[in-house]
């Protein structure tokens, strides 16, 4: 007759099996009603740390979610200050290629790289 209880499959040492062999075959049950008392003892114990144990979870997920969102509103806030030091650049560049000497080369060793242009995102 089958059962109406979910099956599992569980694999266990070869020191595991012949205790359960010999306890079975002494006390003619089976290996599975050891495996299953076994688990009744331990059920209350595995309820009273799942709960914990599920916080634990749910609160470290919380934290990484606050992080990524910390992390990009930081990154976003860095890329801003790089753009407002950049456009304080610009007039150097300008006052730097108006003070060379004339003949300058434009792509010589000393000049500036061309500047591109950094974009704002929009909130």
């Amino acid at each position: 007759m089958p059962s109406p209880n979910p099956r599992l499959s569980v694999v266990i040492t070869p020191v595991q099996y012949r205790l359960l062999t010999r306890l079975a075959l002494l006390q003619g049950r089976s290996q599975a009603s050891y495996v299953r008392r076994l688990l009744d003892l331990a059920t209350p114990r595995l309820n009273a740390i799942l709960e914990p144990l599920e916080r634990s979870v749910a609160e470290e997920e919380a934290y990484d979610e606050d992080f990524e969102t910390q992390l990009a509103a930081d990154l976003e806030d860095a890329e801003g200050d790089m753009v407002d030091q950049l456009d304080m650049l610009e007039p150097l560049e300008l006052a730097a290629e108006l003070s060379a000497p004339p003949g300058r080369q434009e792509d010589g060793p000393d000049s500036l790289p061309p500047r591109t242009p950094h974009l704002r995102s929009v909130k």
